[in-house]
Parts: C-alpha cells; structure tokens; sequence
C-alpha cells in the first residue's frame, strides 16, 4: 500500500470554540489530503465520535462547558 493511499484514509476531529481555528486546521488538513471533522465543542465532539473513526483529535483546553481534557 502506497503512503499516499494511508494519509486518504487518516482522519482528524479539531475541536474548538473558535471557528476561525477551525477552519484553519482544517484547511492545512485538508489540503494535506486526510480528512477532517470539525466540532465547535465538546458534545458536539462526542457525536461525531460516535460516528466516525477517527485517528487524532486535536482539541482545545479551555473550550465552556467541556474542555479538551474532559472530552
């Protein structure tokens, strides 16, 4: 299997209240050819980790209600 052909199957879930962060990480992702889920926080995190496999998360600590350590 080609390396190319893994990073197509990895994926990312950035969790942020920010959108603006948001969007930028996932567009570097993105562009990088992996796929990547977006979340403005943490249950909205959760639901989609309840969907999706995901390989790496990326949160940020300080999010209200639940940060990224809780998550």
């Amino acid at each position: 299997m080609k390396i190319k052909d893994k990073q197509e199957n990895f994926s990312f879930l950035i969790v942020d209240d920010d959108e603006y962060i948001l969007d930028s990480f996932s567009q570097l992702i993105t562009l990088r050819g992996y796929t990547c889920y977006t979340a403005l926080n943490g249950k909205k995190a959760l639901d989609i980790l309840s969907k999706k496999k995901v390989d790496v998360i990326i949160a940020d600590m300080k999010m209200p209600e639940m940060n990224g350590m809780h998550l």
